[in-house]
């Protein structure tokens, strides 16, 4: 059946019978993706669909949402690939695997984030991280913070070897892909776990004071700290010479967003930071060679230019900005609500960049 057609095909009406409708499709392609029979390639088809239906429907994140199924399987599946593969990667065989499960792995995290953004009016949404004591949403940052597994470096490069060395090219291009959503993945968990806090509602539970100390206590939060700096530093540091693209762009603005959490939460991650980084931000991340990597028509610039601004001065640990200061703001960003704002604003201008 073809799934995204006729959600499309649904959603051009209105009504409850059309409403009606899209919920037994959505629930025949719940029944097809939860089929133990399924191949790999018959997850992704599928996955595919619901991906670029629920682009196009907001209905579909409320029905996801429902119940937990389809989080709870989202999460399982990736699990099933990391950190490590189920076969042996180091084989012909295994490499061409390896490939096709991190393409599987990167479309999962992006449905995620997709599930994640903006559905904050689902009530149904946080009764399902909530429940188990949040194992699930435990898990999945535990997935999302990781190393995964890569074949080892071959030998000398022969003939014979050379199909090899391409499906390696590939799968170090797939690491990165995934990193970047992985890193999209958990802005959206940080932004859900700030606006838990507001009005006290989830104070007792899942917060994002929880999410930092349960990532504080993660072996592997440090490194995935060096990723996002060795990435952003590759954007914007001294061997860039071109302006960042779109994407890029957005991706600049989500790496700076989730030091900036890291830095106002977390004592232990903040000092990682300033003993591995004080150099590279005191010397590198200056607001004015950003600015000349960051096309000032891009809808996302002046706010990612806030918050680096925010995020270098939290890291120098200094009492005054570095940078000159526009005449509204005398300071950095420091404030909760201040992050709240910067990341929502940041979201909502992330997706109009995501549309060029």
């Amino acid at each position: 059946m073809d799934y995204e057609k006729n959600f499309r095909s649904s959603a051009v009406r209105s009504g409850p019978i059309q409403r009606e409708k899209m919920e037994l499709l959505f629930n025949a392609l719940k029944r097809d993706l939860l089929n133990p029979e399924n191949s790999m390639e018959d997850i992704f088809s599928l996955l595919t669909e619901l991906k670029t239906a629920t682009e196009k429907n907001f209905t579909l994140k409320k029905l996801f949402w429902k119940n937990a199924d389809m989080f709870l399987f989202l999460v399982r599946q990736t699990q099933h690939y990391l950190p490590k593969s189920p076969v042996n990667v180091n084989t012909e065989h295994g490499r061409v695997q390896r490939a096709d499960e991190l393409e599987l792995v990167i479309l999962l995290t992006e449905i995620l984030s997709l599930m994640f953004r903006e559905s904050e009016i689902i009530p149904a949404r946080i009764q399902t991280l909530k429940a188990d004591r949040g194992k699930a949403i435990f898990d999945l940052i535990r997935l999302l913070i990781c190393s995964p597994e890569i074949p080892e470096k071959m030998a000398a490069p022969s003939k014979s070897t050379q199909n090899l060395q391409a499906t390696d090219e590939e799968i170090k291009k797939q690491i990165d892909e995934f990193r970047k959503s992985a890193l999209l993945t958990l802005f959206e968990i940080f932004l859900m776990a700030r606006q838990a806090n507001w009005g006290n509602r989830e104070a007792s539970f899942f917060n994002i004071s929880w999410v930092i100390k349960t990532m504080e206590e993660m072996r592997m939060t440090e490194g995935f700290v060096e990723n996002v700096i060795d990435q952003m530093m590759k954007f914007i540091g001294p061997t860039r010479k071109d302006a960042l693209m779109p994407q890029e762009a957005v991706t600049l603005y989500v790496q700076f967003s989730v030091l900036q959490t890291f830095l106002h939460y977390s004592p232990k991650i903040s000092a990682f930071i300033r003993s591995h980084y004080l150099e590279e931000f005191k010397y590198f991340v200056q607001v004015p060679v950003v600015m000349k990597k960051l096309p000032q028509s891009y809808p996302i610039c002046m706010i990612t230019v806030t918050l680096i601004e925010s995020v270098t001065n939290k890291v120098l640990d200094s009492g005054t900005s570095i940078f000159p200061k526009s005449p509204s703001k005398k300071k950095g960003v420091t404030t909760m609500s201040d992050i709240d704002t910067l990341s929502l604003a940041g979201r909502r201008l992330s997706t109009v960049s995501n549309a060029w």
